[in-house]
């Protein structure tokens, strides 16, 4: 039986799914398989500029490194401890690894009261099946990303 996640995630123990999500708007989905632990679920395709049809409207972080390369590096991090952390529900996990193989950018700025006034907030829904949450942010357009470092770590579920 599939359980769905409820927010980025599913897993079943016949056929464990595990999608990486580095926070809160990058999906990087991961299956396990046979040949590799991990590999790269059709779903975060978008997040990677060789799908440039699938990545030309997404939002969120789109990865320069090739789908194989992020593949390799990923499940050499994963064979070196196996380590899943749990997260908000027995089937939801995250693998924690080193970031120095992307220009992922982080997604988290400290809320100011210098940038305060740029913060915007909704209710929102990623599909018409999903119930809106309320979500926070700073328009892109409006914060200097050469402030933005790299990530120092991706979270992946």
């Amino acid at each position: 039986m599939l359980k769905v996640l409820n927010f980025f995630f599913a897993i079943s123990s016949r056929h464990p799914i595990i999608r990486l999500h580095p926070r809160p708007f990058t999906a990087t989905t991961i299956t396990k398989m046979t040949t590799n632990d991990i590999v790269i679920d059709p779903f975060c395709y978008r997040q990677f500029a060789e799908n440039a049809d699938a990545s030309s409207t997404y939002r969120g972080t789109i990865f320069q490194t090739s789908m194989e390369e992020f593949t390799k590096l990923v499940n050499e991090r994963y064979s070196e401890e196996k380590k899943l952390k749990d997260g908000y529900a027995p089937f939801c996990k995250h693998l924690f690894i080193k970031n120095d193989f992307t220009d992922a950018k982080s997604n988290v700025l400290r809320i100011t009261p210098e940038n305060e006034h740029l913060l915007r907030t909704k209710y929102d829904a990623r599909n018409e099946k999903e119930l809106p949450v309320l979500v926070r942010w700073f328009p892109s357009d409006k914060v200097d990303s050469k402030n933005i470092p790299t990530a120092k770590y991706l979270d992946l579920i």
